[in-house]
């Protein structure tokens, strides 16, 4: 009897502590078992606890403060590596984060000129000072003024990740001193920044703004992106979906109803080695290629902020990996092979794959000029016409680092090899007004890599000589006509053209915006003018 009179009133006492706790912390607390684990904290819903002004653009007077007196209201502003107990609210505006802006992370950087706009970029989290009751962590952004009709992102992620020797990815580092090579280029010489793979990968929050107003957030992955221009003072950057960060893809159409719905990575480009000339070399190429048998890099322009400092202009693009050629191709993932470079490098996919298109170019190689066997067994396994359109493009262009470099191509289950248009940047003016006379076809004439195989090749056989010829005809008068290429050229230079003004300041890559409109010009009369020139290089083939 003293035994189930002791039991009831253990019974009862939890009950009632149960209930206690609800009244004191609201619905929203999430009850755990501490019978079972005494040690863990009990977590509640930080938002419901919170005043919280909806993020992007705000007034001068917003506030965020704790509704219950009791609970403590802690901020972060250098993207969570310290914690600071407020005083029950903080007005937004007086958020203020650690400034990144001197980082000299490059051999070119130069110092900022003039002032800049800053977001304001807070982590919160709730406490209550005697109990072990904690919320999630929030991250919030706010800012002081919109970027015209440009979208926002902002990237919070620990100060450390960007700054620090050992792991900050802005920052030459302890790779820079372990590395004995000051005679190397600059491009080889070794840096944090330098570093690839998943070691070199950073927790961010990635928050994306329309119009002032939030549209999307997602806790993700950070790299650095590209090749030499790692080195350049501002970086690509990498935005990589995982499932230890929250959800394995981006659920958001950044590039409209034409786009993807999901993605499982993306790019924010500097504009590659177009980052000292226009900021959107390879952008207008790709718009001028819709249309064409090619698989394209969507893309706009954006003004980025990371850790509240404004970082300037950069372009959101769609990345290239199997996600996105399944996607376009209606196939799963893994049907998806992927090769790039002067011979066809694997990329991502099948070995066995790889290697059925090895064989096809070394049969290339050794076959007779216009041999139709050959040439029906190249038919079979490639998508001449997407083949055709991608000679075209980058022909015309003038691509001059091509095709030994930037050259990508694809297999997509049951269906034959496709090619990618990407990184154009050395195509158009960008080495100068006498590269509107360059020939292309005489440098697939002379090299030695597996587009030049294959097209040398194919232009022995009459009948696809014939063809490649009516379809350039086609996309000079379409594609690449005229009135085209200046609609194109204006609706994308219009895009940059309130803003890039302030990111030249930031930057110091391009010299001035008089400069700027020089090399934007210099890019839409090599389109006009080359448009004759190419045709008479056609008509010689």
């Amino acid at each position: 009897m003293l035994r189930k009179i002791h039991i009831d009133q253990l019974l009862l006492f939890f009950v009632l502590s149960i209930a206690l706790l609800i009244l004191c912390f609201g619905s929203s607390l999430i009850v755990v078992d501490t019978n079972q684990a005494p040690h863990l904290t009990k977590y509640i819903d930080g938002r419901d606890m919170l005043h919280l002004p909806e993020q992007g653009v705000v007034s001068q007077n917003e506030v965020l403060k704790v509704y219950n007196p009791e609970m403590e209201l802690w901020y972060s502003t250098d993207g969570g590596d310290h914690f600071e107990k407020s005083d029950g609210s903080i007005p937004v505006t007086a958020i203020c984060n650690p400034d990144l802006k001197l980082i000299p992370a490059s051999f070119h950087w130069k110092v900022p000129v003039g002032k800049f706009p800053a977001a304001h970029t807070v982590i919160v989290q709730v406490k209550h000072p005697l109990r072990a009751v904690v919320s999630e962590k929030i991250t919030l952004t706010y800012f002081d003024e919109e970027h015209g009709d440009l979208p926002v992102i902002s990237l919070s992620t620990a100060h450390k990740n960007l700054v620090s020797e050992k792991q900050g990815l802005f920052v030459f580092g302890e790779s820079a001193y372990q590395d004995s090579g000051f005679y190397k280029n600059w491009w080889n010489r070794s840096a944090n920044f330098q570093q690839r793979g998943i070691d070199w990968e950073r927790a961010v929050n990635f928050s994306f703004f329309e119009a002032g107003k939030l549209v999307f957030q997602q806790d993700c992955g950070l790299r650095i992106s590209g090749n030499a221009t790692r080195g350049f003072p501002q970086k690509s950057l990498q935005l990589i979906a995982r499932l230890n960060y929250g959800d394995d893809k981006f659920n958001f159409p950044f590039f409209g109803e034409e786009g993807n719905k999901k993605y499982a990575s993306l790019v924010l480009r500097n504009s590659g080695n177009d980052n000292t000339k226009t900021m959107f070399a390879d952008l207008l190429m790709q718009r001028l290629a819709e249309g064409s048998n090619l698989l394209l890099q969507k893309g706009k322009p954006v003004v980025v902020y990371i850790n509240g400092n404004y970082w300037g202009i950069y372009n959101i693009r769609e990345r290239i990996d199997v996600y996105l050629v399944a996607k376009h191709e209606s196939v799963n993932e893994d049907e998806v092979t992927i090769l790039e470079g002067a011979n066809g490098q694997l990329k991502d996919g099948d070995d066995d794959i790889k290697a059925e298109f090895d064989a096809l170019i070394a049969m290339v190689k050794s076959a007779a000029v216009g041999d139709k066997k050959i040439y029906h067994t190249i038919d079979e396994q490639v998508d001449l016409e997407s083949f055709t359109d991608y000679v075209i493009f980058e022909t015309y262009y003038a691509n001059s680092d091509w095709p030994g470099n930037n050259s990508m191509w694809y297999k997509a289950g049951p269906e034959k090899w496709k090619w990618i248009l990407n990184d154009l940047d050395y195509g158009m003016a960008y080495l100068g007004e006498k590269q509107v006379e360059a020939d292309l076809f005489e440098k697939l004439r002379t090299s030695e890599t597996a587009v030049s195989a294959l097209f040398n090749f194919l232009m022995t056989v009459p009948e696809f000589k014939t063809s490649f010829k009516l379809r350039a005809a086609e996309i000079l008068a379409g594609q690449l006509s005229e009135k085209r290429v200046a609609e194109q050229f204006a609706a994308t230079k219009n895009q940059y053209e309130t803003e890039i003004e302030r990111h030249i300041r930031r930057w110091r890559m391009i010299d001035s915006k008089t400069l700027w409109e020089k090399n934007t010009e210099a890019n839409y009369s090599f389109l006009v003018e080359r448009s004759k020139i190419y045709q008479n290089q056609i008509d010689d083939l």
